[in-house]
């Protein structure tokens, strides 16, 4: 390569094409930098088709022929870890990787920390090696010389005195030399025990920084630059010397240290989850392996279970739990002592059950972690919390420490949500600190020019700049991160703001000072917020009333945002609703609120609040009616008067238009607010905390499964791992022979309910058959016996990363968790084919539970038509009724309902006590068809949806609940729902 032409240029450089061809055409070595993708103008000059003419080697560019110089070289280089080469590109190009590696890292560590707290060793080791060097080339030199006197030699050798006096010295020379090596071997032996102080703590940071980035597999934002964590680490080593030689505390002290930086760029609800992950890759002693496993429930062996030994005292929801703490842990399991349901008393009934483990058992804090999941599933998240808690969360962020700690050549890159704008407080900063040259782009289509032209200015002259709206031109940063390498003046500070986005440049974000910019949540500051967004001068020339109805809809705003943090309780789903809605609103309302007419026309506001705004980007009905109880409370003449006390706080509103009043107003609202401003119940965060337990476990999960999956096949390794999948449908199988049931045709000559549970019972029969096919290829792969089709490495690979495969979905929508979805087919199979030989007009006057059925929907359409036929009404005149007490013989009776975000006695409902269980029982529901003349809406009764299950990702029917007419907006609010599984 010395005597190479080298040219270094990148795709998105506007002569790359000419660049390239002149490459081609004169043998030079093109190193094509920053790579993202292989062009197709690379792919065909990679594929080398040539076209011969003679002795003449073509190639085709760009639509022309150009000669093919034997010299030339093609060289891409990237500085994304995660590029993925494309299978067409791949057979025509040679990879090599040359990304750190934990070793390499840890000498990189060892090497920093030396020049920083002992430059003299460092130096001292310079000079070994370099002494050292010499003398292996002085004694190179040495050895040459005397084969080259020997060589030139003539006569008898012996009889030469001057070679044997040359040889003499040399020898003499060469003894000198070797000891002289020897001195300076032992030299670097004492110098490398001296490097060993450091070598542990640093082989300790290597590791913490690749347990950091696996982190990032989450969100790409979530990443780091050895560069940037070098200089983390020489932070943290430099307070070793106000602690002891303690290495466990030096340990703590860099993980807090690595975890309070890096937590700054992570949004607060995956802190936890990044504590969790650094505890389990770090500190192996403190979460073994085998108990992270138990940890993400998996790998039951169905045959190595005791059900027997599950105390009858357990719940039936938590079996699964308590068998996966069996399996995985069997001698703690014994060690509980569960049997005694006495000593388990105040930990099942405490809400803080994690301070209440019975003192006999001696666990460690991940232990108690492992026990309340099984046991107590609301108090996981809080088990954790207590887990990791010695991990120090990072400070209020702050913009000026930020710049501080910023440098020109490192952008700020502040990763927020919608409807936040982080540039306020950069323009308050700048402001603040004088800086006159600054600018802002909102970036997006067409932007892109002008963005790196202002770019170079700013760099060039010490300018701050400002991008915006980075999620919306991922494609483009590849360009801005090239953009960077150049040189910058000392004063330019380049600010980026993003949505978080799947497809962000890994390298920007590698290479960025990253901060997370989170508004506080909560009704309090949410208000707060927007009227500092409208300002004084806005709010104080409204007149007093128009005031009141501008705070009613700031509040109903709020509502609607932070009811968002309970999902799906609050909303069926996050629905985004942003400051633009608030200000659409009051720009609508604006002519409304200048009338001088006297009474308000809230039926105006609540229409357009409900259709034009809001009501726009609600995709649910249940959603919809929660949106329109809100209006009618938050939307009439109370809110006018002196009587209307908001949120309870025993104050009512200003009667003037003072800014200073409305702030003061909201500034006395409580901090800490209750769930029941929302109308929520006291109890909710009981199931919040479960649902963000039960994701931590769940990515936690995925994480670990995507470093254990090799991206490349072995056959030995994949069926090791389907094997526990084989062991337990193997076991399921045991005393049955579904398998083994020939198809049989369905006749529709019986009853609706006949039909129902024969097309039930065959399509059971073919789920089982085609799960056991797949089983039978994939026990065959595995033995060697066939060789696996795509097909069979995708059904394969669901599998192994635990997810039910597609296949099984299209004939049953039923668990995503593969193991539970195996064990609730055979369940219900069993269930239905004793139901099926039963006398069906006795079996549907019994009380049921519509879990144990495949297509419940189906049922009750098949009752409903059977009704219609008996009773000769047709079938769009009838409708559901329900009652909670026995009625009419020809009712269903559903069995094994479930409530949530309240409680039901089967005559009234009331709300949830802040100690209860979020999910509890109801008794019998009967349930009807009549016709829709004899049926008057009654103002006592509720339409509460039933789901299939927790999620409420699918809804069965409505059921109808009594309660008082003048609370159903409060119940509506209050996210009730029936379940038919938890």
């Amino acid at each position: 390569m010395k005597h190479k032409q080298i040219e270094f240029i990148t795709q998105d450089t506007p002569n790359f094409n000419n660049t390239l061809e002149l490459s081609v055409r004169f043998g030079k070595v093109l190193i094509v930098e920053e790579v993202n993708n292989v062009s197709p103008l690379l792919l065909c000059v990679s594929r080398k088709n040539f076209i011969q003419q003679g002795e003449r080697r073509l190639i085709s560019m760009n639509g022309k022929s150009v000669d093919y110089h034997n010299d030339f070289r093609l060289i891409l280089s990237s500085r994304n870890e995660q590029l993925k080469i494309p299978a067409d590109c791949a057979a025509f190009i040679s990879p090599m990787n040359f990304s750190i590696t934990h070793a390499g890292f840890t000498e990189q560590l060892i090497s920093a920390t030396i020049r920083h707290e002992n430059p003299q060793l460092e130096e001292r080791k310079k000079e070994l090696v370099r002494k050292t060097e010499e003398l292996q080339v002085k004694q190179f030199h040495l050895q040459e010389q005397l084969l080259e006197d020997m060589a030139n030699s003539t006569g008898d050798i012996l009889q030469n005195a001057k070679l044997i006096e040359s040889l003499n010295e040399t020898k003499a020379s060469f003894v000198a030399v070797s000891k002289s090596i020897i001195e300076q071997a032992e030299i670097e032996r004492k110098l490398e025990d001296e490097y060993d102080v450091y070598r542990h703590l640093s082989a300790f940071g290597s590791g913490l920084f690749f347990a950091a980035n696996e982190f990032s597999k989450y969100n790409v934002l979530y990443t780091i630059s050895a560069s940037s964590y070098t200089r983390l680490f020489l932070k943290s080593v430099e307070s070793f010397q106000t602690m002891s030689d303690n290495t466990d505390l030096q340990k703590n002290h860099v993980i807090d240290t690595v975890y309070s930086f890096l937590a700054r760029g992570i949004f607060k609800e995956d802190r936890m989850k990044f504590g969790l992950h650094l505890m389990q890759r770090m500190f192996p002693d403190k979460i073994p392996p085998n108990e992270w496993k138990v940890f993400l429930q998996y790998d039951i062996s169905e045959s190595k279970l005791d059900p027997q030994s599950i105390p009858e005292w357990i719940p039936k929801n938590l079996v699964f739990g308590v068998q996966n703490l069996q399996f995985g842990m069997p001698e703690l399991f014994t060690n509980l002592r569960l049997s005694e349901q006495s000593l388990w008393k105040n930990f099942m009934l405490s809400d803080d059950g994690e301070m209440h483990i019975p003192n006999h058992c001696k666990l460690t804090d991940f232990q108690k972690v492992l026990l309340t999941q099984a046991l107590r599933p609301d108090r996981v998240y809080a088990t954790i919390s207590h887990c990791t808690n010695h991990l120090t969360d990072p400070s209020v962020m702050d913009l000026s420490q930020i710049f501080k700690e910023s440098l020109c050549s490192e952008p700020i890159l502040l990763i927020t949500t919608s409807g936040n704008d982080p540039a306020i407080e950069i323009r308050e900063l700048a402001t603040i600190l004088e800086i006159h040259d600054y600018s802002e782009i909102a970036m997006g289509e067409g932007q892109e020019d002008k963005a790196i032209t202002a770019f170079q200015k700013a760099s060039k002259k010490g300018h701050w700049l400002v991008l915006k709206n980075l999620h919306l031109v991922t494609s483009w940063l590849a360009i801005l991160c090239q953009s960077l390498q150049t040189e910058h003046h000392e004063n330019f500070r380049l600010w980026l703001i993003t949505e978080p986005n799947d497809n962000f440049n890994c390298v920007l974000a590698q290479n960025s000072l990253k901060v997370v910019y989170q508004v506080p949540k909560g009704l309090k500051y949410n208000i707060m917020r927007t009227y500092n967004t409208w300002g004084e001068k806005y709010v104080e020339r409204l007149p007093s009333n128009s005031s009141k109805i501008f705070f009613s809809i700031a509040c109903l705003h709020a509502i609607l945002q932070e009811r968002r943090t309970y999902i799906p309780q609050g909303w069926s789903k996050w629905y985004e609703f942003a400051d633009i809605d608030f200000s659409t609103c009051v720009r609508l309302l604006e002519d409304t609120w200048q009338s001088n007419s006297a009474r308000v026309q809230w039926k105006l506001i609540r229409g357009l609040c409900s259709s034009a705004v809001y009501g726009g980007r609600i995709e649910n009905i249940d959603d919809l009616e929660i949106l329109e109880s809100y209006l009618r409370q938050y939307c009439n003449d109370e809110v006018l008067s002196h009587r209307w006390k908001p949120f309870n706080t025993g104050s009512s509103l200003p009667n003037s238009s003072s800014f200073q009043d409305y702030m003061r107003f909201i500034t006395d609202l409580p901090s800490k607010e209750s769930p029941a401003f929302y109308g929520l119940p006291e109890n909710i965060d009981r199931a919040w905390k479960t649902q963000k337990s039960l994701e931590i476990i769940k990515d936690s999960k995925n994480l670990h499964l995507s470093k254990s999956i090799s991206s490349k096949f072995d056959l030995d390794s994949w069926c090791k791992g389907l094997n526990p999948f084989l062991v337990l449908w193997k076991k399921l199988n045991q005393g049955r022979d579904f398998v083994k049931i020939p198809p049989v045709e369905v006749k529709y000559s019986g009853s609706p309910i006949s039909v129902f549970f024969e097309e039930e019972y065959q399509s059971a029969i073919y789920l089982i058959q085609k799960i056991h096919r797949c089983f039978t290829v994939l026990n065959r792969i595995c033995k060697k016996i066939v060789t696996p089709e795509d097909r069979d490495l995708a059904l394969g690979n669901y599998l192994l990363n635990y997810k039910t495969p597609v296949t099984w979905m299209d004939i049953w929508e039923g668990p995503a968790e593969p193991t539970k979805y195996l064990r609730s087919v055979f369940t219900k199979t069993i269930k239905i084919s004793e139901w099926r030989n039963q006398n069906l007009n006795e079996l549907v006057q019994k009380p049921m539970s519509l879990s144990t059925l495949f297509h419940p929907e189906a049922f009750l359409a098949s009752h409903k038509l059977e009704y219609s036929s008996l009773h000769n009404v047709p079938l769009d005149q009838l409708a559901m009724e329900t009652e909670w007490k026995p009625v009419q013989s020809d009712n269903l009776i559903f069995s094994d309902l479930f409530i949530e975000c309240a409680v039901f006695n089967g005559n009234t409902l009331k709300m949830c006590t802040p100690g209860g269980d979020n999910v509890t029982n109801v008794p019998f529901c009967y349930v009807g068809w009549k016709n829709k003349k004899n049926i008057f809406e009654k103002n006592n009764m509720i339409q509460v949806p039933l789901f299939y299950t927790s999620s409420r990702s699918k809804k069965l029917t409505m059921l109808q609940v009594p309660c008082d007419h003048k609370e159903k907006d409060r119940w509506v609010q209050s996210g009730i729902a029936f379940f038919l599984e938890v």
